[in-house]
């Protein structure tokens, strides 16, 4: 991820990003400027300044001004409808797995207001039909739609959209369009920490995973492009969850697999099969039976 050119693009359209948007326009930009760390600082308060400059509004000059100097100096550039920075926001979301194993009665999982369990992250490049997620902050989509935290979606497909550099998906009931040109849109394209897309490991969630990973693994073995061994040590863990996961009378304790490591080294840590794989084994330990 770009994280200067995400920055740059975002800064480019504040001038013109409407009025009630402009908060969390800079709640966004907040978090880009932390993944891309303190040495670029300097250069994002430039951005936000040249920004200033080119606005015919004179209170929204002196917004980003402030927005500026905030950055340099290290402070939250702006906050939450709830006064919380993202940090804040994305901390009051998530919840340890050793919390999560042992919970009060749970939500239905339509109207859940708990968050998930903290699991590795999924960018949406991999998302897999059957993934249930819940939305940890509110986002506005590429066509104007609201999508409001604590909503659980059931993802069903998507469409590249090569034009606008994103995606348009399908979930039950509903359609979310994410764009890179969209102020704010690549940092959720990206979903660092699940900070906007937050997987819920859900029985049925965690069987469809597994489907998508056997179907991306078979094709991985019979193109036979990596050592025979490893595959079959990743495979033994593979089958191990498709028995518990499958199983409807007594599945025991949930399998601990210890091939996560060797599936990044072997598909690539960022690819879709790898990320997969991590996710299942976290998953697999916290699963909503």
């Amino acid at each position: 991820m770009d994280i200067i050119g995400s920055l740059t693009a975002v800064a480019t359209a504040l001038p013109n990003v409407p009025e009630e948007s402009i908060e969390s326009v800079l709640v966004s930009i907040d978090s880009l400027v932390s993944f891309a760390g303190d040495a670029n600082r300097p250069q994002v308060a430039t951005l936000l300044r040249d920004a200033a400059a080119r606005c015919s509004d004179a209170s929204r000059g002196e917004r980003l001004m402030r927005a500026a100097d905030a950055v340099e100096s290290g402070n939250p550039i702006a906050l939450t409808p709830d006064g919380l920075t993202w940090k804040e926001a994305a901390a009051a979301q998530t919840v340890s797995i050793e919390d999560w194993k042992e919970p009060p009665e749970p939500e239905p999982i339509e109207e859940s207001e708990e968050p998930p369990a903290a699991l590795p992250h999924l960018e949406v490049a991999h998302f897999f039909p059957g993934l249930i997620v819940r939305i940890a902050q509110d986002f506005t989509d590429a066509e104007g739609r609201t999508v409001q935290a604590g909503r659980i979606l059931h993802f069903e497909k998507y469409n590249r959209k090569e034009r606008y550099g994103g995606y348009r998906l399908s979930f039950a009931g509903c359609t979310v369009v994410l764009t890179k040109d969209t102020p704010g849109h690549e940092a959720i394209l990206e979903n660092a920490n699940n900070a906007w897309f937050q997987p819920v490991p859900e029985l049925a969630c965690l069987q469809d995973l597994w489907e998508a990973i056997d179907e991306g693994f078979t094709k991985a073995d019979e193109a036979g492009e990596v050592d025979s061994d490893e595959m079959e040590d990743i495979r033994y863990d593979l089958e191990e969850c498709e028995v518990w996961l499958h199983n409807e009378e007594d599945r025991g304790p949930a399998p601990v697999c210890s091939t996560g490591p060797l599936a990044a080294r072997v598909f690539g840590a960022e690819s879709a099969l790898a990320t997969r794989i991590r996710l299942l084994y976290a998953a697999i330990g916290v699963c909503i039976v």
